[in-house]
Parts: C-alpha cells; sequence; structure tokens
C-alpha cells in the first residue's frame, strides 16, 4: 500500500529532478524491499510511518529487529540507507536532507 508521504516524496523526488525507482527489491535472495531506491546514487530511502503507534510494523519489538536486518543488509550491499518518519516528508526536511547529500557528491 502506497501513503500520502510515499506519493509526496515521489513528488518531491520529480521537482528536484532525482530519478528513482520504487518498492525496489535491493536483495537478491531476501523480499526486502526499499521505498525508494535512487538511480543516480546507491541510496535506499525508507519512509517509516506509523512510528508513533502502539502496534505499527515499526515499532513493535519484531519489527524493529526486522528493520535492523534489513537496513544492515543494505548498508552491507554498499547502499546509503536513509530512513525518515512520515513528519520529516511533510514538512520537508526528509527531501532537503538528501538533496544536501547529493549535492556533497560523496560516495
Amino acid at each position: 500500500m502506497i501513503s500520502e508521504a510515499e506519493e509526496l516524496f515521489a513528488a518531491q523526488l520529480d521537482e528536484h529532478g532525482i530519478r528513482y525507482l520504487r518498492q525496489y527489491k535491493f536483495h537478491p535472495e531476501r523480499k526486502f524491499m526499499a521505498d525508494f531506491c535512487l538511480v543516480m546514487r546507491p541510496v535506499i530511502v525508507e519512509l517509516n510511518g506509523g512510528t508513533w503507534m502502539r502496534k505499527s510494523g515499526h515499532s513493535t519489538a519484531k519489527g524493529i529487529h526486522r528493520d535492523y536486518e534489513k537496513s544492515n543488509l543494505a548498508q552491507l550491499m554498499g547502499y546509503v540507507y536513509l530512513q525518515y518518519p512520515t513528519e520529516r516528508v511533510m514538512d520537508g526536511s526528509a527531501i532537503a536532507e538528501v538533496c544536501e547529500y547529493l549535492e556533497r557528491g560523496e560516495m
């Protein structure tokens, strides 16, 4: 299910001319999907909604441990792994941080 935050973030990426893939399967053997994978650099962006909810996929022990595993695998594969809550997408600070990183040109 695509969230409002994901739609907004996609529009923000489009506005900045940043090419991306959505729901990208980044690991050849695992079913992990990244919300966004940037095309120009090995960057994965995850938007974690429901972090303040009592029983969301990102706030239970099982969900947190799954997120750790997913993040670590992506980083071991050479991706920069950025995670943002919905609030940071809505206020524009997530896209600002992504743009700042891309402008620095670091790997």
